[in-house]
């Protein structure tokens, strides 16, 4: 599912809803121990941290804000 939103008074157009995302990690030590070759891997991004925004849905009478929590990565 794909909507708009409005976070920090600007409104973000196309934002993609998936309720079975998640941040999945594995560490570099247990990547090394499954001794998984290097030349899967694909790009890295930077983890810049994490920062809690005060987010809107909906328009009119349906209009809900909550805070969420973002994941920021430079790319």
């Amino acid at each position: 599912m794909v909507i708009s939103i409005i976070t920090v008074e600007y409104k973000v157009k196309r934002v993609l809803i998936d309720q079975e995302s998640l941040v999945n990690i594995l560490y570099w030590s247990m990547f090394q121990k499954l001794g998984l070759p290097t030349f899967i891997l694909n790009a890295q991004v930077e983890l810049r941290g994490i920062v809690e925004l005060k987010t809107t849905f909906g328009t009119g009478a349906s209009t809900r804000s909550i805070s969420i929590l973002y994941t920021v990565v430079d790319t």
